[in-house]
């Protein structure tokens, strides 16, 4: 099995071995600067052989399958979030949560495209299903796949915690 491993700001990987876990640090600056997926070959002291996936992305990503809705915002002028129309809303489940954004579901395709703002709304499955209500940017689309970056980064809420859960 493949372990995914997160490249720090300096370059550096640590990776443990799966059979001793004993721990190293390497230098995969050359890996960090290509859109390529890089999958490097380790070998421990052990004598242990293993791999690992290089991940690039700045925050790790929580997998989910939380359902919620959105409503779309016609306009990046400030302002309340449309919410006439049965065009302005739909339902969507959470795929992953990051620091910065969600990756969402859509249950019938749209034609966002990037620079259009959402506010979305769903429960965490935390014990107390703490609700969440952000205001969020499209930044890719892919059919039902929206990648979205919330508005605001600062998470002093339930979300906070639940991603350090």
């Amino acid at each position: 099995m493949t372990q995914k491993v997160y490249i720090n700001g300096d370059g550096t990987v640590t990776v443990i071995c799966p059979q001793c876990h004993k721990s190293r640090t390497e230098n995969v600056s050359e890996h960090a600067r290509t859109d390529k997926v890089a999958t490097l070959e380790c070998r421990c002291e052990c004598g242990h052989s293993y791999s690992v996936m290089l991940e690039r992305r700045k925050f790790y990503r929580k997998d989910t399958n939380l359902p919620g809705a959105y409503f779309y915002k016609k306009t990046n002028l400030p302002g309340t979030y449309t919410h006439e129309g049965r065009n302005d809303r739909g339902l969507m489940t959470v795929i992953n949560i990051s620091r910065s954004g969600l990756k969402i579901r859509l249950n019938v395709p749209r034609n966002f495209i990037p620079g259009d703002r959402l506010l979305v709304e769903f429960n965490l499955d935390d014990r107390e299903r703490s609700p969440i209500k952000k205001s969020v940017i499209v930044r890719n689309v892919q059919e039902k796949f929206v990648g979205v970056e919330f508005a605001a980064i600062e998470h002093f809420d339930k979300l906070g915690a639940y991603l350090l859960k």
